[in-house]
């Protein structure tokens, strides 16, 4: 199965058009966002991506989330204060915003995924058996392009994309 993870979107237009063009090329039957959504302008705009199911956790920067909140639920989307655990594909996730405590998570062995997202740095990397991921800040600045990822959950295999 094929997941899209972003985060940090902080409402960038051109990121989040970026996002969805790329999301729309590869049709995945997930888009999990790790928080910093920011308006509801994104969540409508990832809603264009055809038949993919929005699971999000609220960032640090969602500073008034009841419109983010509406506007997923009303999608069909899952939307959650971090962390969201849950399963998919046969896998288990782990998904928050702050990396506070991330790699214990990781080390528990509880997960097979652990996404997390607020330092605007891609972090992919194995921890035991379990793949950690940050996909990056989804927005042009701070000396990058916005990137986002693409998670194959058979292979557990990860596509970095930038978001030009």
């Amino acid at each position: 199965m094929l997941i899209a993870i972003i985060s940090d979107t902080h409402d960038s237009h051109h990121g989040v058009k970026a996002a969805v063009k790329i999301c729309t090329e590869h049709r995945p039957q997930y888009i999990l966002h790790a928080g910093d959504i920011t308006s509801d302008w994104t969540i409508f705009q990832l809603s264009q991506i055809p038949d993919a199911k929005l699971i999000a956790v609220l960032g640090n920067c969602d500073n008034d989330p009841q419109p983010i909140i509406d506007a997923v639920q009303s999608l069909g989307g899952e939307i959650h204060q971090p962390p969201w655990k849950g399963e998919i594909a046969g896998k288990n996730f782990y998904m928050t915003h702050k990396p506070d405590h991330i790699e214990y998570v990781a080390e528990s062995k509880n997960y097979n995924i652990v996404i997390y997202g607020h330092t605007h740095q891609q972090d992919i990397r194995q921890i035991g058996q379990t793949l950690l991921i940050n996909p990056g800040l989804a927005r042009s600045g701070f000396g990058s392009p916005g990137s986002m990822v693409l998670l194959e959950t058979e292979s557990m295999t990860v596509q970095n994309f930038s978001l030009k």
